[in-house]
């Protein structure tokens, strides 16, 4: 990680938040506040950042984010659930609108069966109640190199959307990203499925839903086809599901997703094709 991309990040974070009006506190483990240190750094952060939580034992997770002891003990130290106890902990002792925890394994030790060096749990609370979570697994990388990326990887996290742009007939599949590239958004991934899901989707699907996802673009032919997809896109990657947007010109509702199962941290909407145009490339990915 280079210092400038932490820099970068962190003002592109504060500006975000300053123009929304909303504070951050953190809760970090593994980072020791170096997220908290990178967003002080930037020059009038104040008016953003509240506090910053170094809880690196248990105990301290426990006497200063209220993380309960059979949490620790049932699920471990570095795990979504004790990753999403720190951030509402860090919510509810800051009272901000915004709060981002990381737990992890730095290295070059600490590995336990099933959880490899690298690996990092990240969660984000907010003041409306949504809980937010990631996982990133950045293998046995060096301790300083896990710890920076995930400095990079809770700004990014922030700064960055996820949206599924999921589209239907043959005008919008191709003048869709063309129209969103000149609006000034980056689109990363064009699919068209037809009439069927192939068999090579849910490796797609996984790898297109990584932590640095850009707008990921599918186009159907028929409503029943893209009920399917969305519920192979359930099946295949729920976890890596959490606040992504199904921004669709077609028929896939947010009502249709409760229908299917899905939590209500994944929305959906219909639009125009105008209006899509306008609501993603406001987005900063």
């Amino acid at each position: 990680m280079r210092g400038s991309d932490a820099r970068a990040l962190s003002r592109s974070l504060l500006d975000l938040c300053r123009m929304r009006k909303l504070t951050i506190a953190t809760a970090e483990s593994c980072t020791g506040g170096l997220v908290a240190g990178a967003l002080t750094d930037i020059p009038g952060s104040s008016d953003v950042i509240d506090r910053g939580f170094v809880t690196y034992s248990n105990d301290a997770k426990r006497a200063m984010l209220g993380v309960k002891a059979t949490t620790l003990a049932t699920f471990g130290a570095v795990s979504k659930e004790t990753a999403t106890a720190m951030a509402i902990g860090a919510l509810e002792k800051a009272g901000v609108d915004l709060a981002v925890s990381i737990t992890g394994i730095a290295g070059p030790g600490g590995a336990r069966p099933g959880k490899p060096v690298g690996l990092v749990h990240f969660a984000v609370a907010a003041r409306d109640g949504r809980i937010l979570h990631r996982e990133c697994r950045f293998g046995a990388v060096g301790r300083s190199a896990v710890r920076h990326r995930s400095v990079v990887e809770a700004l990014r996290g922030r700064t960055e959307g996820k949206y599924v742009l999921l589209v239907r007939a043959k005008v919008a599949r191709d003048v869709l990203p063309n129209e969103l590239r000149r609006a000034g958004a980056d689109v990363d991934v064009v699919e068209a499925y037809e009439t069927h899901i192939p068999k090579g989707a849910a490796a797609d699907l996984k790898r297109a839903f990584g932590p640095r996802v850009k707008p990921h673009i599918v186009t159907f032919t028929s409503s029943s086809t893209a009920l399917n997809f969305i519920s192979l896109l359930g099946r295949t990657a729920p976890r890596m599901l959490a606040g992504v947007c199904l921004a669709s010109i077609g028929p896939v509702t947010s009502a249709t997703l409760r229908q299917l199962g899905f939590p209500p941290t994944i929305e959906a909407a219909e639009y125009t094709m105008e209006g899509l145009v306008k609501k993603i490339s406001k987005v900063k990915f």
